[in-house]
C-alpha cells in the first residue's frame, strides 16, 4: 500500500499518545544530593556527644533516605591522644590539644563525609572551635588603611594568652584553612564559641580592648 500524504500519518503517530493518555507529560522529580552533617553537644566534663543528621541540598532528598546516620556512619578523630572515638558519636577527652572529629556515610553508590575541628583544655571535653578574625586599622590619615604589624592578645576564656600580628599568616591548627596574609588582617583558630576580650596595640598608637563574639575590626587612634 503507497502512503499518499507520509506528513499526515506523522502527525497522528506522534499525537496518539497524548491522546490515549488523556493527560500532558509531566518533568521528572528531583532530588537533591544527602549530605552529612555534626551537631555536638557537650555532656560531661570529658565527653561529647554528636549527631549525624543527613540533609539535601537544593532539592528534596529521595524516598527511602534516612535523616540520621548516627548509629550506622564511620568516625574517627585525627589524633586519638587529643581524643578518640568511644561509640558511635560519643567523644571523649584523652590529651590537651587539636584535632579533628571526622564522619562518613556509605550509600549504595556514595559516600558523603563531614568534620569539625576540635580542642581538649584542662579539665574539659572535646569543644568543637571556629575561627576568631578581624582587620585592624589605621586611624590617622587616609582613613580606614589597613594597619599590619599590631598585635592582637585574647586575655580571657580557655585561650587566654593567644596572640597573633595584623597582616601576618595565622598559626595552623588542625582541621583549619589558613589563609593567606592579608594587609591589617588577624585571625586565631583553635577557638571554642564565645565572647573574648582582645587588647590591641602597637607603638605609636593608643591601646585599645574590645569584646568580640567573632568578627570584630578595630580601629587604633596614632598617640598625640
Amino acid at each position: 500500500m503507497s502512503v499518499k500524504n507520509p506528513r499526515v500519518w506523522l502527525f497522528v503517530a506522534l499525537t496518539l499518545p497524548t491522546v490515549a493518555c488523556g493527560r500532558t507529560p509531566t518533568a521528572p522529580e528531583r532530588h537533591g544530593i544527602p549530605q552529612v552533617y555534626l551537631v555536638c553537644t557537650v555532656v560531661s566534663d570529658t565527653a561529647t556527644v554528636c549527631r549525624a543528621p543527613i540533609g539535601c541540598a537544593l532539592y528534596p532528598c529521595a524516598s527511602g533516605t534516612p535523616s540520621d546516620v548516627t548509629q550506622v556512619a564511620d568516625w574517627k578523630t585525627d589524633d586519638p591522644t587529643v581524643a578518640t572515638v568511644v561509640g558511635p558519636g560519643v567523644v571523649t577527652s584523652v590529651g590537651i590539644g587539636n584535632t579533628v572529629l571526622r564522619v562518613a556515610w556509605k550509600d549504595t553508590s556514595f559516600t558523603t563525609t563531614y568534620f569539625i575541628p576540635i580542642a581538649v583544655f584542662s579539665g574539659t571535653a572535646p569543644l568543637e572551635t571556629y575561627e576568631y578574625e578581624g582587620t585592624i586599622y589605621d586611624g590617622g590619615s587616609p582613613p580606614r588603611t589597613p594597619l599590619n604589624g599590631a598585635l592582637v592578645e585574647i586575655l580571657t576564656g580557655l585561650v587566654a594568652g593567644k596572640q597573633t600580628i595584623s597582616g601576618k599568616q595565622p598559626d595552623f591548627v588542625p582541621g583549619a584553612t589558613i589563609p593567606l596574609p592579608i594587609a591589617g588582617h588577624y585571625a586565631f583558630f583553635g577557638v571554642p564559641s564565645g565572647i573574648y576580650r582582645l587588647r590591641v596595640s602597637k607603638p605609636g598608637f593608643v591601646t585599645q580592648e574590645v569584646d568580640t563574639k567573632q568578627i570584630v575590626d578595630v580601629v587604633l587612634v596614632p598617640q598625640q
